[in-house]
């Protein structure tokens, strides 16, 4: 500011001198004409008194313009009771309510910027603005992280991060909303972009990214669901239908019509017991417990269970045993024998000749247990996440063997989640495995 003001003052000294000195010329010049001259003899020693006072005038505005501009910037840092300029006044007076007027927007953009940074840092979905050249203008936390932006992205093009996003960036650039799914941090996220318009023109592009990883899951999930059991439907109606052809058609001999009679009946109960489970985890998943709460002992209950299996442990060659005291709690009795009748099972089943399965309870902090505990042939660590869903077998050609539908334990599961109890897996191939049911107070 200091050089503007010099530079004003200076110009204006100078051309003041500058009329001076023409005016003192021209006087000169006046009292020359009304004596006789000899111009070739007067205008040499004239150039050269001109061409001093020029110079001296150029000095003397460069001094008077330098020091005025420093005292006159230095009069317009102080307030306006301090000024010596009382001229000046009015101007100090507006250069005060502007400034105050940019400190106040200032500190309303500061205060906008940080507000908008908390709200977008909260954010558990990612957030973009971008220019209509792509260029990244604000992102949050949650973009950076799962776009792998860098710290110091602001300002970048975002196809140098993310070559995946340009035919959605293309899309929105013309005007057009657009989304994609995209594998992102080990999930899948939905990808939206949407065109930011100023007077019919697109100025910009915000991008959304929304988690839909468990969307995504339960999706498959259906359509798994869906596969396999028409697959386990399938099976049982070809038999049952093949079977029931033949005895219509007379083509059986008499002494094979009751094992053909006996294949139709097992087949059936097998419809049967999976439509009974599939009816089941439907109530499981609209949080139905069948009954009312009721006091419940375990340790009977557990009796009575391994009782009604003794005919499969004994066809299997498993030995069971029960450990622990009474326990009475307050449940749902249906729910609990559902979970430790599958548990027992599905021990029985998996087990190998000469296995045992035992079945233990207790209790930890004031919080019961029942651990079931077998000998068989175990499961792979890599599988433990995956054995609780519907249909999912980790030996397929044994588990059509030993029979069942595959929903044991996803019944088991869901089971757990209405109680509010808690499953714990531990398994190891050929040492076996060992599921822990621990039950709320």
């Amino acid at each position: 500011m200091t050089k503007k003001i010099s530079h004003s003052i200076f110009l204006a000294v100078f051309f003041s001198l500058l009329v001076l000195l023409l005016g003192g010329g021209l006087v000169v010049c006046l009292v020359l004409i009304g004596q006789p001259i000899v111009v070739s003899e007067v205008l040499p020693q004239l150039i050269g008194y001109l061409l001093l006072v020029l110079g001296l005038a150029l000095l003397v505005a460069w001094l008077l313009s330098a020091g005025l501009s420093r005292r006159i910037a230095a009069t317009l840092q102080t307030s306006e009771s301090d000024i010596t300029y009382k001229e000046l006044k009015p101007l100090l007076r507006q250069i005060d309510m502007q400034k105050q007027q940019l400190r106040t927007q200032s500190w309303t953009l500061q205060q906008k910027q940080s507000q908008w940074d908390a709200v977008a840092d909260s954010m558990s979905e990612g957030l973009v603005l971008l220019s209509s050249s792509c260029v990244i203008l604000n992102v949050n936390t949650a973009a950076r992280r799962l776009l792998g932006l860098a710290p110091d992205c602001v300002g970048s093009d975002i196809l140098s991060y993310s070559k995946n996003l340009s035919d959605l960036l293309l899309t929105a650039l013309s005007g057009k909303r657009a989304e994609k799914l995209l594998p992102l941090a080990g999930g899948a996220y939905q990808v939206d972009a949407s065109p930011v318009l100023s007077e019919d023109m697109v100025s910009g592009v915000v991008l959304l990214l929304f988690d839909v990883t468990e969307k995504h899951k339960a999706e498959q999930q259906r359509r798994e669901f869906t596969a396999n059991f028409s697959h386990e439907l399938k099976t049982p109606l070809h038999t049952i239908s093949g079977y029931a052809e033949l005895l219509s058609h007379g083509m059986v001999q008499p002494e094979d019509a009751p094992g053909f009679s006996r294949q139709i009946y097992d087949e059936a109960q097998r419809m049967i017991r999976l439509v009974e489970d599939i009816i089941g985890l439907s109530r499981l998943d609209e949080g139905m417990t069948g009954t009312e709460a009721e006091d419940v002992e375990l340790l009977q209950l557990a009796q009575e269970i391994l009782h009604s299996l003794k005919p499969e442990a004994e066809l299997a060659q498993v030995t069971t045993q029960l450990h622990g005291s009474p326990i009475t709690i307050r449940s749902y009795p249906l729910l609990l024998k559902g979970i430790v009748r599958n548990l027992c099972d599905n021990a029985i089943k998996y087990n190998r000749p000469g296995g045992k399965v035992t079945v233990t309870l207790g209790t930890e902090g004031g919080h019961p247990w029942i651990c079931v505990e077998d000998t068989g042939i175990g499961i792979p660590r890599k599988y433990h996440q995956r054995i609780f869903e519907r249909f999912y077998r980790v030996d397929k050609s044994h588990s059509k063997a030993v029979g069942g539908t595959g929903l044991g334990l996803s019944i088991v599961k869901h089971a757990a989640i209405t109680l509010g109890a808690q499953l714990e897996l531990d398994s190891e191939p050929g040492v076996g495995t060992t599921i822990t049911l621990h039950l709320p107070r």
